[in-house]
């Protein structure tokens, strides 16, 4: 592989994905890590997913928004949203989440949608905490009695994880040169980011127009 590209959560956003990875200039040596997240609230999801399964050189981690699909938890309206856009797609979408990971680890590096806990192996991490499940948040803050997980972490890894947006510009959240937080709101009209290993450079593209606000607007209207 000559670069791992990790993107953050792209939500449906498939125009600023192919923006992005044009501006990152991959190849079809590249491994395309997406972080989680990659679908709910922005307007093309099949597109999404036709990506990510058709190419090769590429790995999905699972977030909260798609776990809740391929457990068939629908309580969000982003979910029923995305169900209706995918149509007859939709089961076979479903079956393709169940059977991604919660995490990427390499030697250079840990990729994890939400969060991990300090001190326990990538293998006995909950799922739950992984993927920003709100049981997995729940125990996290209880374990960690306040404080933020990466502010716990010691491990000598770097860890890359998108989930929520840090900054209030919307600029890549990065701890201690040692943590990245690359969920930077495209599909609320912020920008979908990236780092590139080993070089740990950043990349973004900004959101053509702030998808999750207009898509509430047309359902009221409709």
């Amino acid at each position: 592989m000559k670069r791992k590209v990790i993107i953050g959560d792209i939500h449906g956003c498939y125009d600023e994905l192919i923006e992005l990875l044009n501006k990152i200039d991959t190849s079809f040596f590249d491994l395309i890590i997406a972080a989680g997240d990659i679908f709910d609230r922005g307007p093309k999801p099949a597109q999404v997913y036709n990506f990510f399964q058709q190419h090769q050189n590429t790995i999905v981690v699972m977030g909260n928004h798609d776990r809740k699909h391929a457990l068939g938890l629908m309580p969000a309206r982003s979910q029923k949203i995305t169900q209706k856009v995918l149509g007859d797609l939709y089961p076979q979408v479903v079956s393709w989440l169940g059977s991604q990971r919660y995490y990427y680890e390499s030697e250079e590096v840990i990729v994890v949608h939400a969060a991990l806990e300090p001190g326990i192996s990538m293998k006995k991490q909950k799922e739950t905490i992984l993927c920003g499940s709100m049981s997995g948040e729940k125990i996290l803050k209880s374990k960690l009695r306040g404080k933020y997980w990466y502010e716990v972490y010691n491990d000598s890894k770097p860890v890359v994880f998108g989930h929520k947006v840090k900054n209030q510009d919307k600029k890549p959240f990065i701890y201690k040169n040692k943590v990245f937080g690359i969920d930077t709101g495209v599909c609320h009209g912020g920008y979908l980011s990236a780092i590139t290993i080993p070089d740990f450079k950043i990349y973004s593209v900004k959101a053509h127009k702030n998808y999750w606000s207009e898509i509430k607007y047309i359902l009221k209207i409709l």
